[in-house]
């Protein structure tokens, strides 16, 4: 039994090992890419991290979607800690969050009145 779960750890191991490598890799990409022109920056991460493309029309609308259920959720957090949970069914549909120059700078109007 020892032997089998030494080798889950070990199989665990190597998996989080690639997906740092891959992460990195990925960062450093990124900020290289971000110098030279930040808008190519952010599409190759929505592309590769939310598959669309903020360029088209249908990635436009996934982007708004996307900003507006994470302004949502940091709504929901806030509550949370000043008035408690009153309820527990929402969550975040994403593993990843929008670029924060995303978001704008009138939230209330871009996103939590239409």
């Amino acid at each position: 039994m020892d032997q089998n779960l030494d080798k889950k750890i070990e199989i665990t191991q190597r998996q989080t090992e690639k997906y740092i490598e891959k992460n990195h890799k990925f960062m450093s990409e990124f900020v290289n890419t971000y110098k030279e022109d930040s808008n190519e920056a952010k599409r190759s991460y929505y592309m590769q991290k939310l598959d669309f493309d903020v360029k088209e029309v249908k990635g436009k609308k996934a982007l708004h979607k996307l900003l507006f259920r994470y302004l949502e959720g940091m709504q929901w957090v806030l509550y949370y800690y000043y008035k408690g949970a009153r309820h527990w069914r929402w969550y975040y549909p994403y593993h990843y969050a929008p670029m924060i120059s995303d978001l704008g700078t009138n939230i209330v109007k871009d996103f939590l009145d239409g």
